[in-house]
């Protein structure tokens, strides 16, 4: 591990020394990129502007999560060739945070029994009837 980290540090000057490579933005569309250049393309500005110390930080953190990757790996595989050691999952649904209220039957309110219309009491009275609304049938 040690050893790593020296090479990573001594390795650093030389390649920050190294001259940054043109590359080339080509295609109609501007979705290639080439490090040749191209009939239609453009110059495209790859130029590592961080320091040396932010370099080296950034591969020791990339190798770090390369290596904890590698192990995660390895303690897998590790369970899954153990017979009987098989992890149970919980397939059930996820719980609610908060049990939903139990619905509650919206009563209908009951329409008005229709009027009785009952025969006039004398032959010749004559009786007032309300106009029937557009919306019930009457």
């Amino acid at each position: 591990m040690k050893v790593l980290i020296a090479v990573v540090v001594l390795a650093s000057p030389l390649l920050a020394a190294a001259q940054p490579q043109t590359v080339w933005r080509c295609g109609a569309d501007g979705r290639s990129y080439s490090d040749q250049p191209c009939s239609d393309g453009r110059v495209v500005a790859v130029a590592d502007t961080r320091d040396l110390d932010d370099v080296a930080a950034a591969r020791l953190v990339a190798e770090r999560e390369r290596r904890l990757a590698a192990e995660l790996r390895h303690e897998r595989l590790h369970r899954e060739s153990q017979p009987g050691q098989q992890v149970l999952l919980d397939t059930s649904p996820p719980r609610p945070a908060v049990k939903p209220a139990k619905s509650v039957k919206q009563a209908t309110p009951k329409r008005p029994a229709k009027a009785k219309r009952f025969p006039p009491e004398e032959p010749g009275t004559w009786q007032a009837v309300v106009p029937a609304s557009r919306r019930t049938k009457g």
